[in-house]
């Protein structure tokens, strides 16, 4: 195993100058006047660095809510209109950067949270004396009673600071796509080459068409089927549509292509459309609805589904295809099988004439082609880029308190905490605790349970081989594996209703789940929750944003734990110089991070980055602007949409991150070692130096082993730290520290 120095990366174990030569240590005051110049050093330093990230990340929001209240729209926050494509791509770079500059806000409150939770040498005495102990290194709860309150106040501060934040930051911008229901009507060629729109004004039996729309007939009746609303608006729009069709104002869109724009759960690109049969391929039945002569066989309006409801509305693509007895496409799988020979594509829905009364039987001989190719209206690109300035405004506040708390933080703490374990090492070999003396083998396991005061007295050495998780509190794992279980547990079960939500796809192939689009819109996954209005969906979609930033502190404390106990285990294994977040003196090294170095911290930060990012696109804010079959707008609903493929990238990367840190947890240490964790009694216990180090030269700045460095007359060995020899801890012998 890699000493901890292999972590580092070179520039890092240079050491860092500074004007400031104070350390830890009770023999100097707790309390100091701040100077600019201590700005620059260890823990400080950090602190600076975060309150200038969380600055930065202010500047990026105002800059952006002002650029953002320049743009004129037909609504209001309107950014961009065009097309939903490159709409879509942009929203996702947006969330991208919005989770990238929220992982830095996350990330700088949680050092700064272990900052403010650590403690100083007299808190640790206070503490010892009472038979308890404190956390170093970590980010502790445990630390709050025993603090001071203006750093427990701003340590809460920053924490609620961040339920807020994320609960809108990711609503800031949103896309809104426009839902068009069209007409579709099939002819034949000879329709399309006439300049004359012959029979279009008795296209339809208007009487047929209002009786029933009246009567709501059975689905067996296409004339119901196929939603015709008004006959005289059906006939005026094939008019308009033959005329558009000889001034070449419609498109012409070969079969394939065809299926695959108007196979849509929402049609934001597309109005109405001829399909167009060789003349000869035209059924000589039509439909109970139609007019006799109309030079129109089939057709057909779209009506789009809602927020509450679900309702596919290509049905006509593909009416002679069957699923549970049922006629027209029910979902993909129907639509794959028009797919699959789009030169044989036909539609056509008729009940049979010959006397079959079966309620859904379809005549071959009715539904004749195939389509030769169609012409689809142009319609206007209407998709939006939105942004709300409400949530805007409230992001930008808690921005701002968040980056004050910060600079305050660093600038205006004058207390001296022992940050890492490198500063409680200095503290105690300089100021020895007389309340852990003897106790040199005591591990953090061994003050669980005390009274008012520490168990001393000479231990055995079992030679035990400890692990990575051994470093960790068995609370702080249970709660975080807890936390993390019951997370990935209701999201399988999300998952699981968001898949028998799902109509028409196959729900057991990941491609078939794939294809309907990561983070898209689709009615079928769309969350009727009753109500229209930004705020509480907004509330409901970013709630999972909160649960990650739970996990990622939780998650993060017990990574930085094992980091810590890996750091302590090297000092058993060899000489090295102590770790500090003060100015380093002689073999000392300065450090800028606390216990978890850059090359862990970075890649953490990263991946909770991306799992932000993953919910945002799991679980999301849907805006539809609502236009009928003339393109008239008619309303907005907003709802809350999902994405099971997205929600199944979460799971995978979840249960990644548990599998990781469960794995690594069963990384063996070095044998000779014991387990101090991030318990200050235990690391004291550790730190008894010899009589002559006390009386003699500064061993602190020196390079430093942990191990056996003398033996009483009766036998009891001696284990701290020295800069001399040390012995390896035999098994079964009796140990204990002594001055």
């Amino acid at each position: 195993m890699l000493p901890f120095d292999a972590i580092l990366h070179p520039r890092q174990k240079q050491k860092y100058v500074s004007i400031d030569d104070d350390l830890p240590a009770p023999a100097r005051p707790e309390k100091r006047t701040f100077q600019t110049s201590k700005s620059r050093q260890g823990w400080r330093f950090g602190a600076v660095n975060c309150a200038i990230a969380a600055t930065v990340v202010f500047l990026v929001n105002l800059i952006m809510t002002i650029v953002c209240a320049t743009f004129e729209g037909d609504h209001e926050g309107t950014l961009y209109v065009g097309d939903c494509e490159k709409v879509k791509q942009i929203n996702k770079g947006m969330h991208i950067l919005i989770n990238i500059l929220s992982t830095v806000l996350l990330s700088s409150s949680n050092y700064c949270m272990q900052c403010l939770s650590a403690p100083t040498r007299r808190d640790i005495d206070v503490a010892h004396a009472k038979g308890k102990w404190m956390d170093i290194g970590v980010l502790s709860v445990r630390n709050l009673r025993r603090i001071s309150k203006k750093r427990v106040m701003l340590w809460a501060l920053l924490g609620l600071s961040s339920l807020p934040l994320h609960l809108f930051y990711n609503s800031t911008i949103y896309m809104s796509i426009s839902a068009f229901e069209y007409r579709v009507a099939a002819v034949g060629q000879s329709f399309v080459d006439n300049p004359d729109c012959k029979g279009c004004s008795t296209i339809l039996d208007r009487t047929a068409v209002d009786l029933a729309n009246n009567t709501k007939p059975d689905r067996g009746t296409s004339c119901g089927f196929y939603n015709i609303k008004n006959g005289t608006a059906f006939n005026i729009a094939v008019a308009s549509l033959h005329e558009k069709a000889h001034t070449g104002l419609l498109d012409r869109i070969e079969p394939i292509d065809c299926i695959n724009q108007y196979g849509q759960m929402i049609q934001s690109k597309h109005g109405s459309l001829i399909l167009v049969f060789r003349d000869e391929d035209v059924p000589s039945v039509r439909d109970e609805c139609m007019s006799a002569n109309s030079p129109v066989f089939f057709a057909a309006e779209t009506k789009e589904p809602g927020v509450d409801y679900i309702d596919v509305p290509y049905h006509w693509i593909c009416p002679t295809a069957q699923i549970n007895n049922s006629p027209g496409c029910d979902g993909q799988m129907d639509l794959d099988k028009v797919k699959q020979s789009p030169a044989n594509w036909t539609v056509g829905f008729y009940p049979c004439s010959d006397g079959d009364n079966s309620r859904y039987t379809t005549c071959s001989r009715n539904s004749r082609g195939p389509i030769q190719y169609c012409l689809s209206e142009k319609v206007e690109a209407r998709c939006e880029l939105r942004w709300s300035i409400a949530i805007a405004v409230v992001v930008i506040l808690l921005n701002a308190f968040k980056a004050c708390l910060i600079f305050y933080t660093a600038f205006h703490i004058d207390e001296n905490p022992l940050m890492a374990v490198g500063d409680a090492i200095v503290s105690f070999l300089q100021t020895p605790d007389p309340t852990t003396v003897n106790m040199c083998l005591s591990s953090q396991k061994d003050f669980t349970r005390v009274g008012d005061t520490f168990s001393a007295g000479p231990r055995r050495w079992d030679n035990k081989r400890y692990q990575w998780r051994h470093s960790v509190s068995r609370t702080r794992r249970a709660v975080t594996f807890l936390m993390m279980s019951i997370a990935i547990g209701v999201v399988i079960g999300l998952l699981l209703m968001g898949l028998y939500n799902l109509t028409g796809v196959d729900k057991t192939s990941l491609v078939s789940i794939a294809r309907i689009g990561f983070g898209a819109l689709d009615p079928r996954q769309f969350i009727g929750l009753g109500f229209n209005d930004v705020l509480r969906n907004t509330l409901v979609v970013n709630s999972g944003q909160v649960i990650v930033s739970f996990i990622y502190f939780s998650y993060n404390g017990l990574f930085t734990c094992m980091l810590l106990g890996y750091e302590w285990a090297s000092y058993s294994s060899e000489r090295k110089g102590l770790r500090i977040t003060a100015k380093a003196k002689g073999a000392q090294r300065s450090t800028y991070f606390l216990s978890l170095p850059y090359r862990f911290g970075l890649p953490l930060m990263a991946t909770s980055s991306l799992l932000h990012w993953l919910v945002s696109q799991s679980i999301f804010f849907v805006s539809i602007d609502r236009y009928d079959v003339d393109g008239k707008y008619t309303k907005t609903e907003s709802t809350c949409g999902y994405s099971n493929i997205a929600i199944i990238a979460v799971i995978a990367v979840s249960v990644a991150m548990l599998l990781f840190v469960i794995g690594i947890g069963f990384i063996p240490y070095k044998e000779g070692t014991i387990m101090v964790g991030s318990c200050s009694a235990a690391v004291s216990a550790a730190c008894h130096p010899m009589s002559k180090n006390i009386k003699g030269e500064d061993l602190v700045c020196r390079k430093l082993q942990w191990g056996v460095v003398g033996q009483r007359s009766d036998g009891v060995g001696h284990c701290t730290f020295t800069d001399g020899q040390v012995e390896p801890l035999i098994k079964e012998n009796m140990y204990a520290a002594g001055s």
